[in-house]
């Protein structure tokens, strides 16, 4: 499972800000949400009512019980220590076992006390057991390294914690994990000092020990956040912040590491992101991707990219969006056919989702959903993931009420991978969340998406109480998502006007398609004309009545689930006419 919970959610300021789109973005115009078949139910104090916990981590486990990791820190503020607590919803119930200690009041090996880290924790599910994996952090600051620790949930018990000590004292990176063949797992993490260091944890729980990734240059003072995935050949690929915080990726197969990619600039003030998939590669085999924000050294407008790793070794970048940023989080999804989706979140509270059919292929224009969403969006809050299809799924909490760090909302969106098919943001919860900065954390897990989707997050209220919510949805059925995007559209002028040749969308969505309609822009897209209805039909008619000028076209198809977004505009064509005008003729 592809996760992000945001990676910035403690490094960008996570300052409120009114929802504003980027300029020179499509966005869409949906009809009100249909209801999501949601069977809710949300609890409190589900470990303990005088403490603090942050939901972390989710999966489905292969019995089919679903696991919720949480960053506990109990007698909050009295102290300082975080431990780890996991539950459990047995399969079919509706109800979480109590809440089992993984690791209460942690240590090193050398006894030194430890806390527990929510940052690159995760639970991996193994065909027999799951593996809980997290970073445990010294409460002496940098003066001893942290450690990599894990615990292995099986015959309804965990097993003490396994802890393996980092080479270098830094605790700002955040690590990955990624499951091999035969049940072992690759951690990877960054120091400033060190660079980039991995280490196995053998499918019976022992650590090996940590080696250095020769050439992977990294920046001292930036976020190195490195993510990882693994090819079916068991080729290892990271992506991570490398020299002045440009995106950079490294693989390793059995003969070693190669040399790191650097994939563009960025000015690493900005924060820009990353994120790592892999995706067909035309011959039968895969190949990584890279999709990255990019804003220039000097200044400049950001922009989206994307690599991709070609036969003979060497990236090529494409630039599937620009003037758009995602410089709070981004997410990559990849299909088994080779589509793709990408969700990206910007700080200006801009939330963009776009696909393409494949590497090389044109992408929808990036959509930004933030207006249909009411209340003040948090960015640095935003959870993404990609399901095993591609498909991108948002849940995005926002400020309804007074205090700015009361979210009183929960909202649901997400995009198919390649149709461009939208889900409309959705409001899933009202529930009143925490009063705190870095009080909400959201997690999901998409192992059933399109039939099942479960979304976990936490609040807590930063008072002498040190009260605190844990809350669970369950949502079943299928998400209701508008028409995609209508393709190979084409305008040409004829004597009695300009004709529109398109293709339908390949995806309906939840419902019929009803109708079309086109627009049009006379000063290359700058500004568009008010939609004009086609019907039913997709294309294939003449428009008359336009003015003299140069032009190009777009199409969107509408259902009675909403509004699809505007396919490609046209390649420009030029009218002579006097008449001012427009009409379709049939």
């Amino acid at each position: 499972m592809n996760m992000i919970a945001s990676k910035f959610r403690n490094r960008v300021a996570a300052a409120l800000v009114a929802l504003v789109s980027i300029a020179g973005l499509t966005i869409a115009t949906v009809a009100p949400a249909s209801a999501l078949p949601i069977t809710w139910s949300g609890a409190s104090d589900l470990l303990q009512s005088d403490g603090r916990a942050v939901i972390s981590a989710i999966t489905t486990a292969a019995d089919g019980a679903q696991l919720v990791a949480a960053q506990v820190r109990q007698n909050f503020p009295a102290t300082n220590t975080n431990g780890l607590a996991v539950l459990r919803k047995a399969p079919g119930s509706n109800s979480f076992d109590p809440a089992v200690w993984v690791v209460n009041a942690p240590t090193d090996p050398s006894g030194s006390a430890h806390s527990v880290s929510s940052l690159g924790m995760q639970l991996i599910a193994r065909a027999t057991d799951t593996v809980a994996l997290w970073l445990s952090v010294p409460e002496d600051g940098n003066a001893t390294p942290p450690a990599v620790a894990a615990s292995i949930y099986s015959g309804g018990t965990w097993s003490a914690p396994a802890y393996l000590e980092a080479p270098g004292a830094s605790n700002s990176t955040t690590p990955a994990f990624v499951l091999r063949a035969g049940g072992a797992i690759t951690a990877v993490l960054g120091d400033a000092s060190t660079g980039l260091v991995t280490a196995d944890l053998s499918a019976g729980g022992v650590w090996g020990s940590f080696s250095t990734i020769a050439g992977a240059n990294i920046d001292p003072n930036a976020y190195i956040d490195p993510e990882m995935t693994v090819a079916a050949d068991g080729t290892l690929w990271i992506a991570y912040s490398g020299s002045a915080g440009i995106p950079s990726v490294i693989g390793s197969s059995g003969s070693g590491w190669g040399s790191p990619a650097v994939l563009g600039e960025a000015d690493p003030d900005f924060g820009d992101n990353f994120s790592l998939a892999m995706a067909p590669d035309g011959a039968g085999g895969m190949r990584p991707l890279v999709a990255f924000s990019e804003t220039p050294f000097g200044g400049g407008d950001p922009s989206l990219k994307l690599s991709s790793r070609n036969a003979d070794g060497t990236w090529t970048t494409e630039t599937i969006a620009p003037a758009a940023a995602a410089r709070t989080g981004l997410v990559l999804g990849a299909s088994a056919d080779g589509s793709l989706a990408l969700g990206a979140i910007d700080y200006t509270g801009a939330v963009l989702l776009m696909s393409s059919s494949g590497v090389g292929q044109p992408w929808t224009a990036p959509v930004d959903l933030a207006p249909q969403i009411s209340g003040v969006l948090s960015p640095g809050y935003v959870a993404m993931a990609a399901n095993a299809r591609g498909d991108i799924v948002l849940i995005i909490p926002t400020v309804t009420g007074t205090s700015p760090n009361a979210f009183g909302e929960i909202w649901l969106t997400g995009i198919r991978a390649g149709s461009g098919s939208i889900t409309e943001p959705v409001l899933i919860s009202t529930e009143t969340l925490g009063e705190n900065q870095g009080a909400v954390a959201l997690s999901l897990d998409l192992s059933n998406f399109g039939d099942a989707l479960t979304i976990s997050w936490s609040s807590f209220d930063d008072d002498a109480s040190g009260s605190y919510g844990l809350f669970w949805l369950d949502a079943t059925g299928t998400f209701p998502s508008v028409p995609a995007i209508p393709t190979d559209v084409v305008a040409t002028v004829g004597p009695d006007g300009v004709t529109l040749a398109c293709t339908a969308p390949v995806d309906a969505g939840s419902t019929a398609i009803a109708r079309y309609d086109y627009r049009f822009s006379t000063d290359g897209g700058a500004t568009w004309s008010s939609p004009v209805t086609i019907g039913a039909s997709p294309c294939g008619n003449t428009i008359t009545g336009l003015a003299a000028g140069t032009y190009v076209f777009q199409v969107r198809a509408v259902s009675a689930t909403g509004t699809g977004p505007w396919s490609q505009a046209t390649a420009s064509v030029d009218v002579i006419s006097s008449e001012a005008v427009p009409a379709f003729a049939g």
